[in-house]
C-alpha cells in the first residue's frame, strides 16, 4: 500500500471542497439616523485578533506597572510571584498565537452564511431546496434531542458504547495529523479509501490488534449511522476494505491468550482456602458465595460485577428468592449478554447436600445473613465490597488472582470467564448431555462447544481405550 497522502488529497476523498464560495468582502445598510453604515468582511479574523491582543497588552503590563512592581519594591511579594505572573501573561500570548494559527477545518458551503444589505444569506429552516431543512429545524425547536440522544445511547450496551466512543475519538484523532479538525456532530462525508488509511494508520502506527481496528471500525459505522453522513457502508462498497482487515489479521496471526477453566477441582480447593482466610471473614465469604454461584449458574464476569450500580439491570437483593424448604435459590437474571432487551431470565440453584463444601444455595444463605448486617434494601447490590460499594470486575479478579495462588495455582491465565469455561468443562466430563449444557449455559447455539477443554486424562484414556481393541 502506498504511503499516506498529504492534507489536501485526504480532503479530496473526504470531498471537502478547497474553495468556498465567498460572500462580499463589504456591504452596506442604511439606518434612519446614522446613515449609511459599511461592513467589511474579515474573513481570517485579523481585526479580532488585534483587539484581543491590545486588550491584553493593555492588561498585563497596566497591572505589572500599577500594581505588582510597586508593590514588589515595598516588599509585599516576592520575585517569584512576579515570575509567575509574567509566565501565565506569556503562556496566554502563546495560546492565543497557536489558536490563531490554528486550522479549524473546512466549512462546507451549504452552510456558509453571508450578510449582503441588512439580509442574511444561508441556509433557512423553512427552504424547499434542502431535504434535511424540516429536520434540522425540528431538532433546533422541538426539546427533543436529549430524548432521542438516550435512545441512541439505549441501542448499544454501555460497555460497547464506551468502545465505540474510543474509536470514533482515535479516528477524529487521525484526521487531527491530516489537518482536518472535525466533531461528531459535524463529520466530513467519508470515503472507502480514508478507511483504507485509517486501517494503515492503526495498524502500522498505532500498533493495535485486528480485533481492536474491526471493532473500532464498528464504532465509526455506527457513529455515521448515527449523524446521517455519507459512509461507504450505504452502498456496501467495503470489498476493499475488508480485503484489507483480512491482510492484517494475516500478519498479525493469532494472538488469543490461553483461558484455563476453573473446574470442580479448582473450586473446591479455592473454597477449602477461603474457609482456612485468606482476607477478613467477610471478603472470604464474598468471595466463596461469587464463585459457587458464578460456577453453577455459568455466570458471566460482567453479570455479578459493575462498574456503575443500575439496581434494574444488575443483581440486587431482592434478585435473589429461595423455597419454604431453603432447597433452592432462584436467581432473576435482570440482563444479560444475550439478553439485550432485558426480558430477564430465571437460574434456579439446587443445594448440594453431597457436597456442602462447593453448595451454592448454603453459601448464599451464609452470605446474606452476613450481608444484611450492612444494608437490607431490597433494591442495594448483592454483591457488596467493604466499602458499601457494588463489586467491580476489577475487585473480583484481583482477589480471585490472589485466591488462586494461594491455593498453588498459577493464576496468569485465569480470569472471570473461566468459571463459564470451567463449568462447560466439568459438565462435558461429567457425561451431562450437551442439550442440558446449552440450558445450564443459556446458549441458543452450539458454540458451547468453544469453552469445553478436553482433559489430558480423557484423551488418555480414550487412546488406552483404542489400543485395547
Amino acid at each position: 500500500m502506498k504511503s499516506m497522502r498529504n492534507a489536501g488529497e485526504l480532503m479530496e476523498l473526504l470531498q471537502l471542497p478547497d474553495k468556498i464560495p465567498r460572500p462580499l468582502a463589504v456591504s452596506t445598510m442604511r439606518c434612519p439616523l446614522l446613515g449609511r453604515i459599511h461592513f467589511v468582511r474579515d474573513p481570517k479574523g485579523i481585526m479580532q485578533l488585534l483587539c484581543v491582543f491590545i486588550y491584553w497588552l493593555y492588561g498585563t503590563f497596566s497591572s505589572l506597572f500599577i500594581i505588582i512592581l510597586p508593590r514588589y519594591a515595598e516588599g509585599y511579594i516576592s520575585g517569584i510571584f512576579v515570575t509567575a505572573f509574567m509566565s501565565i501573561s506569556l503562556l496566554c500570548l502563546t495560546s492565543l498565537v497557536r489558536v490563531s494559527t490554528l486550522n479549524p477545518g473546512r466549512i462546507p458551503p451549504s452552510t456558509a452564511v453571508s450578510i449582503h444589505d441588512g439580509e442574511i444569506q444561508g441556509s433557512s429552516p423553512f427552504r424547499r431546496q434542502d431535504p434535511h431543512s424540516v429536520s434540522s429545524f425540528v431538532a433546533a425547536t422541538v426539546p427533543l434531542n436529549r430524548n432521542l440522544d438516550e435512545l441512541w445511547n439505549s441501542a448499544l450496551a454501555s460497555s460497547t458504547h464506551t468502545v465505540y466512543q474510543a474509536g470514533c475519538n482515535v479516528f477524529l484523532g487521525f484526521l487531527m495529523t491530516c489537518s482536518i479538525v472535525c466533531s461528531f456532530a459535524n463529520l466530513p462525508n467519508l470515503t472507502e479509501d480514508v478507511l483504507l488509511y485509517f486501517v494503515t494508520y492503526c495498524h502500522y502506527t498505532l500498533k493495535l490488534r485486528y480485533a481492536t481496528i474491526k471493532t473500532y471500525l464498528c464504532g465509526i459505522r455506527f457513529m455515521y449511522l448515527k449523524y446521517d453522513m455519507t459512509n461507504p457502508w450505504i452502498n456496501g462498497s467495503t470489498t476493499r476494505l475488508e480485503t484489507i482487515i483480512k491482510a492484517i489479521k494475516k500478519l498479525q496471526g493469532s494472538s488469543s491468550r490461553t483461558r484455563l477453566p476453573i473446574s470442580i477441582t479448582v473450586l473446591s480447593d479455592m473454597c477449602i482456602r477461603l474457609n482456612q482466610g485468606v482476607f477478613n471473614p467477610y471478603i472470604d465469604l464474598l468471595m466463596k458465595t461469587a464463585c459457587c454461584m458464578a460456577f453453577f449458574a455459568f455466570l458471566r464476569c460482567g453479570e455479578f460485577t459493575c462498574d456503575a450500580y443500575n439496581p434494574t439491570i444488575h443483581l440486587s437483593i431482592n434478585s435473589v428468592a429461595f423455597n419454604k424448604e431453603l432447597s433452592t435459590a432462584s436467581v432473576c437474571l435482570k440482563a444479560s449478554k444475550t439478553d439485550p432487551f432485558r426480558k430477564g431470565v430465571i437460574i434456579t440453584l439446587h443445594r448440594l447436600y453431597e457436597a456442602p463444601l462447593c453448595c451454592p444455595v448454603r453459601t448464599l444463605l451464609q452470605y446474606l445473613v452476613l450481608r444484611n448486617q450492612r444494608t437490607s434494601n431490597p433494591l442495594d447490590p448483592l454483591f457488596l465490597m467493604p466499602n458499601g460499594v457494588a463489586m467491580d470486575r476489577k475487585f473480583f479478579i484481583d482477589h480471585l488472582k490472589l485466591v488462586l495462588h494461594r491455593s498453588g495455582y498459577d493464576h496468569t491465565n485465569y480470569n472471570g470467564h473461566s468459571f463459564r469455561i470451567g463449568a462447560a468443562t466439568t459438565a462435558a466430563t461429567a457425561g451431562i448431555p450437551d442439550h442440558l449444557i446449552k440450558t445450564l449455559g443459556r446458549w441458543s447455539s452450539d458454540c458451547y462447544n468453544r469453552y469445553i477443554r478436553t482433559e489430558q486424562r480423557s484423551i488418555h484414556q480414550a487412546q488406552l481405550a483404542m489400543a485395547q481393541l
